[in-house]
């Protein structure tokens, strides 16, 4: 899709699209207020009715709080966008919170199988027909057709999982509505992963707006593509290894050495299929961009192989990040985000001037690593049998 855009249309374009991508991450994180991390570590052993009974008020709270979102912030955003695409933005980012949602819980649940389906829906199936389309047809080479694409692959799936689950107990769930109480409870013991998810996003996304901001969208829309090499490896990984894993890890936290052996195993294969893909994608992205006739994307494809780098580090945080997570050490896991955040945005801002592109690509390397040495540390003192320290003003 980056690559259609930045060869059919144009940067700016590319740049704009990328802060949208990003916006769908992030205001899911902001306004999820971090209660699936809760509901889906315990969907792993929980009963499908205790689950829909929790999922139920919760999927209401996001309707009413997006509906809320999206009235407020129309007039200010129709200052910088077409009311139309405002809204097929704010209807976009609504539906792929709840595809988040379900991805999460499928998984947890142990249907990987139907998860990832859904998921290419929604990530690789309208993309492909788009760009198929667009290719023989110019007329559709806009942003709101673009979108109007993506939305439709996001609808499609969400109504795959309701026709799949139509026989869940939904009804039951709905009439047995717990009591705003009970939802603000589940809300507060949340919150710490809310802060987390917030600060783990934030350190991903936060520096295409701060080389937007620096460097230009056209700059942006290079560094977006090349981001975007890495974090679609990054998917493949997650979906294909890291959550299909997890659960069997949650499932035993009851044994640590049975923990120990499934997170030691996770840390090999993650390893192994993150520096295989690595370097294929490094040697033919590096070949394509000396080939692609825009030259800019070669005069910087230096920055391609430095987030490539980054890749392999950041898959290496996410599996130590599993261990924490499993073992409900959350205020550890949120240390070390907010370590991460402070060190890319710190890097970024003071490297960015002098290195370009370089800057932000440097921090992702430089952030990621300080973030592994820690969360490692933390599972090794875990297995250790000495308990784990939580960072100045923190408690596990």
């Amino acid at each position: 899709m980056t690559l259609f855009i930045a060869h059919f249309l144009d940067l700016e374009t590319l740049g704009i699209y990328g802060l949208m991508t990003g916006a769908v991450v992030l205001v899911p994180i902001f306004i999820g207020q971090g209660v699936l991390g809760t509901l889906g570590r315990n969907s792993v052993d929980q009963s499908l009715a205790d689950l829909l009974a929790d999922l139920a008020p919760y999927w209401a709270f996001l309707t009413v709080a997006y509906l809320a979102v999206i009235a407020m912030s129309f007039p200010l955003m129709c200052q910088y966008l077409l009311p139309h695409l405002v809204l097929l933005v704010g209807i976009l980012i609504f539906i792929e919170h709840l595809n988040g949602d379900i991805l999460v819980i499928l998984n947890h649940r142990q249907r990987p199988e139907f998860a990832n389906r859904l998921l290419v829906i929604r990530t690789a199936a309208w993309i492909v027909c788009y760009t198929g389309l667009a290719y023989c047809i110019p007329g559709m080479r806009t942003l709101t057709v673009l979108l109007t694409f993506w939305l439709a692959g996001a609808g499609v799936a969400l109504a795959c999982f309701v026709w799949d689950c139509r026989n869940w107990p939904w009804h039951v769930a709905y009439a047995q509505f717990r009591d705003t109480k009970a939802l603000a409870c589940l809300i507060e013991r949340s919150r710490t992963l809310y802060l987390n998810e917030m600060t783990n996003t934030g350190s991903q996304y936060l520096d295409r707006y701060l080389v937007g901001a620096m460097l230009g969208l056209e700059l942006a829309g290079v560094y977006f593509l090349f981001w975007s090499f890495a974090n679609a490896l990054s998917n493949v990984i997650s979906t294909s290894l890291l959550q299909v894993q997890q659960p069997a890890i949650i499932m035993s936290r009851h044994n640590p050495e049975e923990q120990r052996r499934l997170l030691g195993a996770l840390r090999v294969e993650a390893a192994v299929a993150s520096l295989a893909l690595g370097l294929v994608t490094a040697c033919l992205a590096y070949v394509g961009l000396v080939l692609y006739p825009r030259p800019i994307f070669s005069s910087q494809r230096f920055v391609l192989l430095v987030l490539l780098l980054g890749f392999l580090v950041r898959m290496a945080y996410e599996v130590e990040g599993i261990g924490l997570y499993t073992r409900h050490e959350d205020r550890n896991t949120l240390f070390s985000a907010l370590l991460v955040l402070v060190l890319s945005v710190a890097v970024t801002l003071s490297a960015t001037p002098f290195l370009g592109l370089l800057g932000p690509a440097s921090a992702v390397v430089v952030s990621y690593v300080t973030g592994v040495w820690w969360r490692l540390d933390r599972n090794k003192k875990a297995y250790a049998g000495s308990p784990i320290r939580s960072p100045p003003g923190m408690s596990s």
